[in-house]
């Protein structure tokens, strides 16, 4: 088997496991000003990310299922809420 057949019967695998992954995205404002540099995470997972200058934050690559997004700030008491990831979708998310 050539180098060329190995590559291609490894793409075959991976490409289904990236198409079972899902996108959260949102903003995070206070009193309907943007949060930026925010810690976004969900909890007991590796997954997270940090807010923009907008307050915009995306976590991607997340495996379908319920998970607690969390955010937190200094100064600011941390949210938390359930969320319901699905396969291929982009859960939206506003806080």
């Amino acid at each position: 088997m050539n180098k060329a057949s190995v590559l291609w019967i490894l793409l075959l695998f991976t490409i289904p496991l990236k198409a079972q992954t899902a996108t959260i995205s949102g903003h995070l404002n206070s009193n309907d000003n943007p949060v930026a540099f925010a810690n976004i995470g969900l909890l007991n997972t590796n997954k997270g990310t940090v807010s923009n200058s907008l307050g915009e934050f995306k976590i991607k690559d997340v495996a379908p299922g319920t998970y607690i997004l969390r955010a937190s700030y200094v100064g600011y008491e941390s949210y938390e809420t359930e969320i319901i990831v699905k396969s291929g979708e982009e859960s939206l998310q506003s806080i």
